[in-house]
């Protein structure tokens, strides 16, 4: 990885995760490519998981 950027993708429940989470990108989006990094870091700031 060349660059880094700050994000803020937000659990909204309570409590810790239980092991791993991996995240369908393109279902979060609500689309069929993924932006950029530097795009996703900004649209990941509106977005939240349960």
């Amino acid at each position: 990885m060349e660059k880094f950027y700050k994000t803020d993708f937000k659990k909204i429940t309570p409590k810790a995760p239980m092991g791993t989470r991996v995240f369908d990108l393109t279902q979060i989006l609500g689309a069929e490519e993924i932006p950029e990094v530097d795009e996703l870091s900004e649209i990941l700031k509106d977005k939240s998981w349960s």
